[in-house]
């Protein structure tokens, strides 16, 4: 558990927030922030987890007690906390090839929207009334919190939105949504050994990050993601990262 909070205070909020949760979710409890130890104010924000099929981590976390639900993040390894495009690499990928002197293990991570939803066994956007209900979620629990941000990057409009509803005391950097729906829209417009020629500070993040075409049918919408956080990500990043 990071060491830059009151445990009982965010906590608190939490178990708040799980009796308050948007209705027809898969898991009612939000959860914490993986913030790890040391921090170096980023914090990353990819949109919301997908439980809705039935896959090895929906049975471990329904297999969990309420309050584990809230520390989910802490409860597996750093390379597989629970937001799927930072596990996968996407995230990861993006931000090294902005900043490659980043150190990828001091940076916090979590989704905007604490909360699942599906229809049968297709995950669905979160919804309006989630994300606002994730906003207020935010704006306690940053009190709570008091963290020394330095940035966020949100990934994906229901990340900006959330955040900027928050009213978060700290630049926001917004990326465009890493899913494969998203990206597959428009990757094919380039091909990606001719992006790799023109960005090679992506080239140098493929091979950091352990991203290879060889056995990973997401490779082209990483690498594509990761341009698209270079060309419109880098400077901002920069400039926030200078503010402080």
């Amino acid at each position: 558990m990071a060491a830059t909070w009151n445990s009982s205070a965010v906590m608190a909020v939490c178990r708040k927030f799980t009796g308050a949760a948007p209705a027809k979710v898969t898991v009612p409890e939000p959860y914490l922030p993986y913030v790890p130890d040391p921090w170096n104010g980023i914090l990353v924000l990819a949109e919301a987890q997908q439980l809705a099929s039935a896959n090895e981590y929906r049975e471990w976390l329904l297999g969990l007690s309420s309050d584990e639900r809230i520390r989910r993040l802490y409860l597996r390894s750093p390379d597989n906390i629970g937001v799927g495009p930072w596990d996968d690499g996407s995230i990861k990928l993006g931000l090294l090839a902005m900043l490659p002197e980043l150190r990828l293990t001091e940076v916090a991570v979590s989704n905007a929207v604490p909360w699942s939803w599906a229809k049968g066994r297709s995950n669905q956007n979160p919804t309006e009334e989630m994300q606002k209900i994730a906003a207020a979620f935010w704006r306690e629990l940053l009190t709570a919190w008091r963290p020394e941000i330095r940035c966020v990057v949100a990934v994906g409009k229901p990340a900006q939105s959330v955040m900027t509803a928050s009213e978060v005391k700290t630049q926001i950097v917004p990326l465009a949504s890493s899913s494969r729906n998203f990206m597959g829209r428009v990757r094919w417009l380039f091909d990606p050994d001719d992006l790799l020629r023109h960005y090679p500070d992506v080239q140098r993040a493929t091979e950091a990050v352990g991203i290879r075409l060889e056995g990973d049918k997401e490779f082209h919408n990483k690498v594509f993601f990761a341009c698209h956080a270079v060309s419109v990500g880098r400077q901002k990043l920069a400039n926030a990262l200078k503010r402080l």
